[in-house]
């Protein structure tokens, strides 16, 4: 959603990175339809863009765990854009992205999409994620953690992490809140917060006052002093 999104506000060139193949459970939320099914994620969204934007440029890559292809992926970007809701995977990116001063976003989705969240990297005065790895060194004003709720969780045929179930109306929200975001960013128009949260519908069970609220919420932090991949 977030790079049809792009496509159609002008973005003239975008890379996609993906394995999974389009699943029957899929496509309720999915921006490809049931005559996609059993096509690959990536192959499908080319085509989807380019029936939206026709001079945008859809470059496809294989997925991959290698430090170094993923480096040759995103030599050329402008910015990189993290939503595979794995964690292990994020952290790796993190560091290529660190390590080789590309500007990163960081987008996720929690409580069936009722809250969205954005990490931005754009230079060193921002936390990377891995900043928030330690959450005992945050308060919960400037890093709250969305209480979890297992039951709203899943492991999908064909998907290597955990599914968060969720309505396309929310998800589309969330998708919303970052593009909005990345384009600023691209457009160098971005404020200073770097940690961002959407509520679409406020969770009950938690005392934590940002997620009672509805609506965008942003947080400006600085970077974990002791962190072990952008403050060496």
């Amino acid at each position: 959603t977030v790079s049809l999104l792009l496509a159609k506000a002008g973005i003239g060139q975008i890379t996609l990175v993906d394995h999974d193949s389009l699943m029957p459970g899929n496509v309720i939320r999915h921006v490809c339809g049931l005559g996609y099914v059993g096509n690959d994620k990536q192959i499908a969204t080319s085509l989807i863009i380019n029936q939206h934007n026709p001079y945008c440029n859809v470059i496809l890559r294989d997925s991959t765990w290698d430090p170094n292809i993923i480096f040759q992926y995103i030599e050329s970007c402008d910015l990189v854009i993290d939503t595979t809701a794995n964690k292990n995977f994020s952290l790796l990116l993190n560091d290529v992205c660190i390590s080789h001063k590309k500007a990163v976003v960081f987008g996720a989705a929690f409580r069936r999409a009722r809250i969205g969240r954005i990490i931005s990297h754009v230079n060193n005065n921002d936390p990377c994620l891995a900043c928030y790895g330690n959450t005992s060194i945050w308060s919960v004003e400037n890093y709250p953690v969305v209480p979890p709720s297992q039951e709203e969780t899943f492991i999908e045929d064909g998907c290597g992490s955990v599914t968060e179930e969720a309505t396309a109306l929310d998800v589309e929200a969330v998708a919303n809140f970052i593009t909005r975001n990345v384009i600023k960013i691209l457009q160098r128009q971005d404020d200073a917060a770097n940690l961002g949260f959407i509520v679409n519908e406020p969770i009950k069970d938690t005392e934590i006052p940002i997620f009672q609220e509805p609506g965008i919420h942003w947080i400006l932090n600085q970077p974990a002093s002791n962190c072990a991949i952008c403050s060496l």
